[in-house]
């Protein structure tokens, strides 16, 4: 009995054992229930936070306080308060008063030999932000001479505002200087993401580096592994910096085009405006099946276009149909011109000349409505034009006039081309040989017929511009004096201007027919 007595004692303190053993674990296994969930609920909090942004900005007045406060005291700023300090009225996108920049650069001056290559870049890129270009030279010297002291220290992103900034304010760095950011960028293109590299080949081809073909090759390696987060404006803006860099590596064309295929839809009027003028520079043309869906996407979108998306596609189909052979769309080249006839009225003079010079190096006729909303606009900005715009009119005009319902629609307002020839006239001493070839013809095309005096002012444009002149610019501004009836009267030096080349090449002819 006392054996059983004292089994049966420990068995129950072994089930109580157990069973606190069990209530604990519970108790801990609640625990850390609760502590997950809260931890998951902060971290989707924080998540919720960084894609929704609190909209909570700084009192305006705050900041004017702050600036005033501080701007006698910036001399005792560090490089790191400097820095911080530009770079947080670049991210609320506030523009400092001049006195208050003006201590800023004599503060920061000099201190920048002493500045980290965080600060360098924060500097730059706040002061691109701001479009605030340094006090002077000296500044950006020593700007200069701090980045070559900390270079390798500048990180992917470092480097990438950096050359962003000076972009931005079109501060041109030495050729040393230049050669070594292109270096330390190629050392940091694997840490960079898609964004950070638009930006730099953006900023690379708006200061007008020359990056060498391994560099852009590597550069357009690591665009090849990041495909996945490509948006329409970041491809349109990467080809046109491409595009200003003379860089069109086929292979890679081909394979990135086709990646983009899938969001031609969702290009806005300015991307196709990009992509247009980014093949016009590469003279590159896609093969016909991306070419026919990107042109459909294309004519999407031009009700929305404005004068500054419509001059570029007009540019670059020109200078694709000259260059390539590339043929346009007929009815993609009607709805453009549509939509140029709807939005003439926001033309300037100098959109004006480049549409019509547009359409004559496509062989087309704009039509009587457009040609007559473009000559009614430049003639109502005239007095704003330079001497290459009136010319430049005036020769679209006459190449105009072979088309027949243009033709008759200049007739019936000749007015105008006689006071366009007028005031060319006027201008004919500070044309160059191009342009005095050009208003000749065009006046000859049309049978304006001007008076003596202009012509006579023309003959002595062109006899103060012999020496510069090739013989078949003087053989056809001879050509229009025969047309319109007008005997030179230094014809024999002409015809001698005309002839001396010919002789001088001669013997350089009989050479080669011999060899």
């Amino acid at each position: 009995q006392q054996h059983q007595q004292r089994y049966q004692e420990a068995h129950y303190q072994q089930q109580q054992v157990m069973v606190d053993r069990q209530q604990q674990q519970q108790r801990q296994q609640t625990s850390r229930q609760k502590s997950r969930s809260h931890s998951s609920q902060t971290y989707k909090q924080q998540q919720q936070r960084r894609q929704h942004p609190s909209n909570i900005s700084p009192d305006p007045a705050f900041i004017s306080i702050w600036l005033e406060a501080s701007a006698p005291n910036l001399s005792s700023f560090s490089s790191s308060e400097l820095a911080s300090s530009i770079y947080s009225l670049a991210l609320l996108d506030r523009q400092p008063p001049q006195h208050w920049l003006h201590s800023f650069f004599a503060a920061s001056e000099g201190l920048l030999q002493r500045s980290s290559a965080q600060d360098l870049s924060n500097m730059l890129w706040a002061l691109g932000r701001l479009r605030l270009r340094p006090s002077s030279e000296a500044w950006w010297n020593k700007y200069q001479a701090a980045v070559l002291a900390v270079l390798r220290d500048f990180t992917g992103i470092g480097t990438t505002n950096l050359i962003w900034g000076a972009a931005r304010l079109e501060l041109q760095p030495s050729a040393h200087v230049a050669e070594l950011l292109l270096w330390q960028a190629q050392r940091t293109f694997w840490s960079m993401d898609l964004q950070l590299l638009v930006s730099l080949a953006w900023g690379v081809a708006k200061l007008g580096l020359k990056p060498r073909k391994i560099w852009l090759h590597q550069l357009c390696k690591r665009v090849t592994r990041q495909y996945s987060s490509l948006t329409p404006g970041l491809a349109s803006s990467l080809l046109l910096s491409l595009g200003a860099l003379h860089h069109c590596p086929r292979m890679w064309m081909g394979r990135f085009l086709r990646s983009l295929q899938p969001q031609l839809s969702a290009f806005s009027p300015q991307d196709m405006a990009n992509t247009f003028t980014a093949f016009a520079r590469m003279l590159y043309t896609p093969n016909q099946d991306w070419l026919f869906e990107f042109t459909i996407a294309a004519r999407g979108v031009l009700s929305g276009c404005g004068p500054q998306q419509l001059l570029p596609i007009a540019h670059a189909l020109a200078v694709l149909h000259s260059n390539t052979g590339y043929r346009v769309n007929p009815d993609f080249l009607a709805a453009l011109l549509g939509r140029a006839r709807t939005t003439a009225a926001e033309f300037g003079v100098l959109d004006c000349v480049n549409l019509a010079h547009s359409l004559v190096y496509l062989k087309v006729a704009p039509g009587v409505g457009l040609l007559s909303a473009l000559v009614t606009v430049f003639m109502q900005q005239m007095q704003s034009a330079t001497d290459s715009e009136v010319c430049g009119m005036l020769w679209a005009l006459g190449a105009f006039w072979r088309s027949g319902d243009e033709c008759i629609w200049l007739r019936q307002n000749w007015q105008l081309v006689q006071q366009l020839v007028a005031v060319a006239g006027t201008q004919l001493h500070r044309y160059q040989p191009l342009q005095l070839k050009r208003v000749i013809v065009a006046v000859a095309a049309m049978g304006c017929k001007p008076d003596s005096t202009w012509l006579a002012a023309h003959e002595a444009a062109v006899s103060r511009q012999l020496e510069q002149m090739y013989p078949a610019t003087l053989e056809q501004i001879m050509r229009g004096y025969r047309e319109l009836g007008y005997a030179p009267v230094n014809k024999q030096s002409l015809l001698e201007a005309v002839a001396r080349p010919k002789q001088q090449g001669q013997p350089e002819q009989q050479q080669q027919s011999q060899h």
